[in-house]
């Protein structure tokens, strides 16, 4: 049963990896992450700090939008092994193995076999904002490793009545909020959570818990709040400039229940999934029995989910990644569903050794699938395929580390100075400047006087360079 478990989990990964692969080692990202992967990789290269991240002399010479720690993290991974852009995919891929990881603690800690911790990680796996994350190194992917690891710790200490694990879940909390902010804190409700569906203690010993995991994760804020002046000019920088703002004035949507469905948006696949394991299999098991014995657990998630996603409606300002956290929560609640038939299927099929036979044929096809798409996916641009080629024809002609003029239009194009910015160290400056030796101009939009630039004969895609005569 070993083989058979190894071949599952194996194959649940496999089947990510090939789906995530049409973009995760591609050129090009989601504007957030590749200011991210910039700002990190600024920081290994000694340009800002971990208190005061920068981009460039003209955007964000001092970065105050998010927490700085997962910036910190992805530095380490530059330090280490280079610039490729290839780093911040790769660090992307190992927070996704150690929350995993996280999700199979979670799993076996509400009474499950590790056997069977493949099925949560399958609906995870499946989610299509988890998909899209990954390949676009958003901030909520370390995010997640705190916040599933804090759960952890938090169902290991109200299980063993052991208030250390709580400590520990508080701490790793901590390290969630200086990832991406508040928006993890809602682990602070497991204890009441499974005092209020499962009982398993008392109202006291509720209460204790919450008070020690709440103050455990403050306290480290707040001894970094005031025992560190940089800390301390960051943190009141950040509320001020992006949380207070995002509740007050920010609007993306038109309704504060936007962020609900995107929920359901992006959980219809791993949803339909269960829906059809559900029909074609409940007949095969008890079920009812199943389902009274687990629905008070059941009931539990889908609160605990709840309870994050609902903190979202408090600001006009959402999108469906700031609810990345609740994913891994979301596969073990589907996997608490239907774990009865997917264990029956197992010891009706997969404790024969042919069909271990064929979980290793499927594994291999996945595998020669992965590396087949990689391979052939490695060097190409899958966004933003202009400002990627002109961007790496324009660093090589002018070398890194130096100033451009641009359009003044197209100044708020924050991907292009994302771009320079990670491939070149360089800085953009607004066309009134006209400091620099070079001028880019996109689309032929506001060329510069004849007299004062030569046009550099260059064959782009979308831009014009000139240069001072």
């Amino acid at each position: 049963m070993k083989k058979t478990q190894f071949y599952l989990y194996l194959i649940v990964a496999l089947l990510f990896l090939g789906i995530v692969d049409m973009h995760l080692f591609t050129d090009g990202m989601f504007m957030d992450g590749l200011i991210y992967s910039a700002l990190s990789n600024n920081m290994a290269n000694g340009f800002g700090s971990f208190w005061s991240p920068y981009l460039s002399n003209s955007v964000f010479p001092e970065f105050y939008e998010h927490p700085p720690l997962a910036l910190g993290l992805q530095s380490m991974w530059f330090q280490l092994f280079g610039d490729s852009i290839y780093i911040e995919r790769l660090y992307s891929l190992f927070t996704y193995l150690l929350t995993g990881i996280a999700t199979v603690l979670c799993w076996k800690e509400l009474g499950n076999k590790v056997k069977t911790g493949w099925i949560p990680l399958l609906f995870w796996l499946l989610v299509t904002n988890v998909q899209w994350a990954i390949a676009n190194n958003m901030l909520e992917n370390t995010m997640t490793v705190f916040v599933v690891f804090s759960a952890y710790f938090c169902l290991k200490g109200i299980n063993r009545s052991k208030v250390i694990y709580i400590v520990i879940g508080g701490l790793l909390l901590s390290l969630s909020v200086l990832s991406k902010g508040f928006v993890g804190l809602y682990i602070w409700i497991i204890p009441f959570t499974l005092f209020l569906f499962l009982r398993k203690q008392t109202i006291i010993s509720m209460a204790i818990k919450t008070i020690v995991l709440v103050l455990s994760t403050a306290l480290p804020i707040l001894l970094l709040y005031l025992f560190s002046e940089d800390a301390s000019n960051n943190f009141t920088n950040y509320i001020n400039n992006q949380v207070l703002k995002s509740i007050e004035t920010a609007v993306t949507v038109n309704s504060r229940y936007q962020i609900f469905l995107e929920f359901i948006q992006h959980i219809l696949v791993p949803l339909g999934l269960a829906i059809l394991i559900f029909l074609f299999g409940r007949k095969t098991v008890d079920y009812k029995t199943h389902f009274s014995k687990n629905k008070k657990l059941i009931f539990a998630f889908c609160f605990l989910l709840f309870c994050g996603i609902a903190p979202i409606m408090v600001s006009l300002k959402q999108s469906g990644f700031y609810i990345l956290t609740i994913y891994p929560f979301f596969g073990i609640l589907m996997g608490l569903i239907i774990l009865p038939i997917i264990e029956k299927w197992m010891e009706s099929n997969l404790i024969k050794s042919k069909n271990l036979r064929y979980l290793k044929v499927v594994a291999f096809a996945f595998l020669t699938a992965v590396f087949a798409i990689a391979i052939n996916k490695n060097g190409e641009i899958g966004r933003d395929i202009p400002e990627v080629n002109d961007a790496y024809i324009v660093i090589n002609h002018i070398g890194k580390d130096t100033e451009i003029d641009i359009c003044k239009s197209q100044f708020n194009n924050w991907s292009k100075h994302g771009y320079y910015s990670r491939y070149g160290k360089i800085t953009l400056l607004r066309e009134s400047e006209k400091n620099a030796e070079f001028y880019l101009v996109s689309n032929d939009d506001c060329k510069p006087n004849p007299e004062q630039y030569k046009k550099v004969n260059l064959e782009m895609m979308n831009h014009t360079l000139y240069q001072k005569k």
